[in-house]
C-alpha cells in the first residue's frame, strides 16, 4: 500500500516540474504511524508543504499532530540538503483564534490556513503584545510580513459565499 502512495506522489511531484508541491492529508482519519509515514514519503520526494487538513474532515490541526508531523519531517532520512528543499507543515482546519494559531506555530507549523484570518489579524493589530515580530522571525526565519500576509491571504468564508452566489 505504501508503495502505491509513494508511486502516486512521485508522479504528482514529477508532473509539477520543480514547482512547489503541497500535499494535503486528513490527519483526523489517520493513525499517528500513518501520519509519520506520509511525512517521510513527502520528505523523500521533496514535497514543500504538508497540510494537516482540508478543513472538511471531522477534525483539524492540533498542537499534538503538528508536533508529530514536524518531528517526523526533521527525523526523516533524506539524500539532499534540507536547506535546499525544506519540507514544512501547514496547519489548517479548525483554527479560529490567534491563540490557536500561535500555539500551532510554536509547535512547528510554518504556515497557518484559516477562514478566520480577519479575526486573527485584528487581534494582532489591536493588541501589540499579541505578537512580537522577533518571535515570528526567530521561529520561521522569514520576515513577519510574509507570515501575516500568508495568514491574511485566506478569504473569509462569508466573502466566498457571496461571490459564489453572484456567479
Amino acid at each position: 500500500r505504501w508503495d502505491a502512495v509513494k508511486t502516486e506522489l512521485a508522479k504528482i511531484v514529477a508532473a509539477c516540474k520543480g514547482k512547489t508541491v503541497k500535499v494535503i492529508i486528513e490527519t483526523c482519519y489517520l493513525t499517528k504511524e500513518e501520519i509519520v509515514k506520509i511525512c517521510e514519503l513527502c520528505v523523500a520526494l521533496k514535497v514543500r508543504y504538508i497540510k494537516t487538513s482540508t478543513g472538511y474532515g471531522t477534525g483539524g490541526a492540533t498542537v499534538e499532530i503538528v508536533d508529530l508531523m514536524q518531528n517526523a519531517i526533521e527525523k526523516a532520512p533524506r539524500d539532499y540538503d534540507p536547506a535546499l528543499f525544506p519540507c514544512q507543515v501547514k496547519a489548517s482546519g479548525g483554527i479560529d483564534t490567534y491563540a490557536q494559531a500561535k500555539a500551532l506555530a510554536e509547535n512547528g507549523a510554518y504556515l497557518i490556513g484559516t477562514s478566520n484570518a480577519r479575526e486573527i489579524a485584528e487581534t494582532i493589530v489591536s493588541d501589540p503584545e499579541a505578537v512580537k515580530v522577533a518571535d515570528i522571525e526567530e521561529k520561521t526565519d522569514e520576515p513577519a510580513e510574509e507570515l501575516i500576509v500568508e495568514v491574511a491571504a485566506e478569504e473569509p468564508a462569508e466573502e466566498k459565499k457571496k461571490k459564489e452566489k453572484k456567479a
